[in-house]
């Protein structure tokens, strides 16, 4: 634990030894914690190098813990300016990356990446990379290997997630129990469209992979590219998709009154409005055919619809649906994706 101020895992059950057991020569602590001599002496020079020992001048010499309530306040309050000020440092080279970005050829602003293990690593280096939004389209078929729910804990905290599927990812991901719900729960908005024209992650406004091919069976090869017109134009095209998008609104976790549907109703009409056939619904929630089609007739009555159009109509009009127009906040809580696939 103590490795963030570089001290070794030795000198941390050294430190650990003279806490508890008080006062020790060297001979003593390597009995103690089975530690090699060379090893006791590296861990001993370590500590007091940092100030949290101290020895006896007097033969034999005995070393001393020193309270680390004060000791180690400093040191992590060094460590934490070190981290800030390589922060800014890294701030800095970004930007002369990319103001050298936009000086270099036109041939570099695009990079083909072959091999799926290569694909797959960038895409998963550019979701990490995301500090303020992360965008993707995704839509199958989808590679053996897939990064869906496990994206979770890869995107930066603070970062806003959007996501817009295919109508055939919903059902192919496990929608209501599978990553995409995963992802909903934690955070990430998402959406969705009967077809979609490729799969793609963006990372903020400064990079983006998207396949070479339209529909590939495997991914085997991408482009990434850089910032440039047609990063501009891809991140436009994502745009124009999110705002005609419909709204898969699987986080709500439970009715506010009495009025309101139940969790598993908003389930059914949040699949419903992505076009899914009742059979793949039903199976979704786990539900028979017969508990599906009386849950159906039940809320088309309560909503006075007499088709699934005019439920889906009155579910968004009551306030069931989320607004399919509503333009996404600036900043929304952390994350997840399950893009680019």
């Amino acid at each position: 634990m103590l490795e963030v101020i570089g001290l070794s895992a030795e000198a941390e059950l050294i430190y650990e030894r003279l806490l508890d057991g008080g006062p020790a020569t060297a001979g003593e602590l390597a009995t103690a914690t089975c530690l090699s001599d060379q090893q006791v002496r590296k861990a001993l020079h370590d500590l007091a190098e940092r100030g949290l020992t101290r020895h006896t001048s007097e033969s034999p010499i005995c070393y001393t813990a020193v309270d680390p309530d004060v000791v180690l306040d400093i040191l992590l309050l060094r460590r934490e300016e070190e981290i800030k000020r390589a922060r800014v440092r890294a701030s800095q080279l970004s930007e002369r990356f990319r103001l050298a970005a936009a000086r270099q050829d036109p041939s570099q602003l695009v990079e083909v990446v072959t091999g799926r293990e290569a694909v797959l690593e960038w895409s998963l280096n550019i979701v990490r990379s995301a500090r303020k939004e992360l965008r993707g389209l995704d839509k199958p078929p989808y590679a053996t290997r897939q990064f869906g729910g496990t994206a979770t804990s890869l995107v930066q905290p603070g970062a806003t997630v959007r996501t817009i599927y295919e109508q055939a990812a919903v059902e192919t991901r496990g929608g209501i129990t599978g990553d995409i719900a995963e992802g909903a729960r934690l955070g990430e908005q998402d959406r969705v469209l009967p077809h979609l024209p490729t799969k793609l992650i963006i990372a903020d406004d400064r990079i983006a992979i998207i396949p070479l091919q339209a529909a590939p069976d495997v991914l085997e090869s991408a482009a990434v590219i850089h910032p440039s017109a047609l990063l501009e134009a891809i991140a436009a095209m994502f745009e124009a998709l999110w705002r005609v998008a419909l709204p898969l609104d699987l986080a709500w976790s439970g009715a506010a009154d009495a009025n309101q549907p139940s969790q598993e109703d908003r389930h059914i009409l949040a699949l419903l409005t992505t076009g899914l056939p009742d059979d793949a619904i039903a199976r979704q929630l786990g539900l028979s055919d017969r508990t599906y089609q009386r849950r159906m007739r039940s809320l088309m009555e309560r909503a006075e619809a007499r088709t699934r159009f005019q439920l889906a109509r009155q579910a968004a009009r009551r306030g069931w649906l989320s607004d399919p127009v509503e333009p996404p906040p600036e900043t929304r809580p952390h994350r997840s994706t399950t893009a680019g696939r």
